[in-house]
């Protein structure tokens, strides 16, 4: 299930409608500066949230506009006559429970960081405070230091004293730790342990409380508080967590420590164009969404490629040909082909690999056309001797021919044996064509004289609704899309192995 949410005259973002998945896992939204990733990932929080709207948003247009909907229900904010304050037009309530941790001037890491409370906090009673849990004390250590006993105790202000310190100015709780006979309270803290310390106690203080339907956290530039190895371990308990309690966690982020750990598809990458208009690119793989390729310096040529099927047909062949012997090779997967056709160009004019580093694109076999008549358009100057293409389409296409289009017998049995033995792919064939034949009369509707012939051939004819289908088959058994890779990379090299002759050849005359 996706939040679909729509932003309306806020900031720079005109009038846009994206949707987040809220499935369990690690998300990154990402996009270079000034893009809205913050912006984003704050409206889309308000459907859990009423934040203030005034110092979040900014002077907005009239008309702005904020909407959520899930599951048929809609909240929606708009602005108020002739003032900065919103109002919330639309009020049904949402299954979703939350979390919005936002960045340097809005998140809770600096909510109470008042000149006059760095004096106020001194004055402690230490027997007003109470120790937290071992979820916040041990994954702060794991985090921070690698070691679940780097903090002897830390400790929370009681709850039954709050109401006095709230008259103290303080908005949120307040927390010390102690090490090494030191007593340290969180204003002089790390930036690191002082954002960690709240969104731990807050996170599991969430997941104590009734949930909804569905959890989502939002995270906003965690990665100015923290260390590129805090990053990972902090992402790495995040999962789990993510994983046990059914969770989607997002960062709003440019970070490449963490994009790189993510899933393609669970980046969102936001593209801004000239005319200020907004384009969510879901799924993207890491060097896209990072535009850089430092970590690749020192090869003597990247191949860029679409996807992780793409990747195995690469590997596979410079393997089989020995095509590697003595030089450095790394296969590159980038996303959609105008994707790495992008990448493949501000490499080359930006020359980001050196001058002693040879790139190469690889796309799939069915948009060779399109793809050259994108570079014409651009007045592209890449060199069409370094760009060549697989015989078969992307993976989503090719099973689609194969298991709908015309049935591959073979690479069925295969995929149905090794795959979804339990579950039985026919079974899932059968949903998906459940699926299809309900659009049929919508589709009918609006184009009465179409034959369902020719209606079916317009229904997912890129295979990417038959690709859910067997993703979320292997979800629930626990395998992922990897698996379906490698079976399907099995198949064509023993089976199909004809239709790589002329890329085999194109491999050996470029690197032998």
């Amino acid at each position: 299930m996706n939040l679909k949410v729509r932003i309306k005259g806020v900031k720079c973002i005109k009038d846009y409608t994206f949707e987040l998945p809220l499935e369990k896992g690690i998300y990154a939204i990402t996009g270079k500066n000034g893009t809205g990733k913050s912006t984003l990932a704050a409206c889309a929080s308000s459907s859990f949230y009423r934040f203030p709207s005034k110092p979040y948003l900014g002077t907005t247009d009239e008309n702005a506009l904020i909407e959520c909907v899930l599951e048929g229900k809609t909240i929606s904010y708009k602005r108020k006559e002739n003032s900065d304050e919103w109002y919330r037009s639309k009020n049904e309530h949402l299954p979703i429970t939350g979390f919005f941790e936002g960045s340097i001037l809005y998140g809770n890491r600096f909510r109470d960081l008042r000149y006059e409370n760095i004096f106020r906090i001194e004055n402690i009673n230490k027997d007003r405070l109470t120790e937290v849990s071992n979820f916040i004390r041990e994954n702060l250590g794991l985090i921070l230091h690698n070691n679940k006993s780097f903090y002897e105790n830390v400790y929370v202000y009681k709850d039954e004293n709050l109401e006095k310190w709230k008259t103290r100015q303080f908005k949120g709780k307040v927390f010390y730790y102690s090490r090494l006979g030191s007593f340290v309270n969180q204003f002089q803290m790390s930036t690191g342990e002082y954002l960690l310390v709240h969104l731990l106690y807050t996170l599991e203080y969430l997941l104590n409380l009734p949930r909804k339907e569905y959890f989502v956290v939002f995270l906003d530039e965690v990665e100015l508080a923290l260390h590129p190895s805090a990053l990972k371990q902090l992402l790495h308990i995040l999962s789990d967590i993510a994983e046990k309690s059914n969770i989607a966690i997002y960062f709003s982020t440019h970070s490449i420590e963490l994009i790189s750990e993510i899933k393609p598809g669970n980046i969102l990458y936001i593209e801004r164009f000239h005319d200020d208009s907004l384009k969510v690119n879901t799924p993207c793989y890491p060097a896209y969404a990072t535009r850089t390729l430092y970590d690749f310096n020192g090869y003597d040529y990247v191949i860029l490629v679409e996807d992780e099927l793409a990747k195995g047909i690469i590997e596979e062949l410079l393997k089989k040909n020995g095509l590697r012997s003595n030089k450095l090779i790394y296969v590159l997967p980038s996303g959609g082909w105008s994707q790495v056709l992008d990448l493949f160009e501000d490499s080359v004019s930006n020359n980001l690999l050196g001058h002693n580093t040879n790139i190469y694109a690889i796309l799939d076999g069915d948009i060779k056309d399109v793809a050259y008549a994108y570079l014409d358009n651009k007045g592209s100057k890449i060199n069409r001797n370094r760009l060549a293409f697989l015989p078969i389409e992307s993976v989503e296409k090719y099973l689609h021919k194969e298991l709908i289009v015309s049935v591959n017998h073979e690479l069925y049995s295969v995929l149905d044996s090794n795959l979804f033995d339990q579950v039985g792919l026919q079974s899932i064939i059968d949903n998906y064509l459940q699926w299809r034949d309900n659009e049929i009369p919508k589709r009918k509707e609006k184009f009465p004289e179409a034959t369902n012939e020719e209606i079916i051939s317009h229904i997912d004819p890129d295979g990417k609704t038959l690709y859910k289908y067997l993703e979320q088959a292997l979800h629930s058994r626990r395998k992922d899309k990897d698996d379906l890779i490698r079976l399907i990379l099995e198949y064509l090299f023993a089976s199909d192995h004809k239709k790589l002759e002329d890329l085999t050849a194109y491999l050996i005359h470029q690197f032998k």
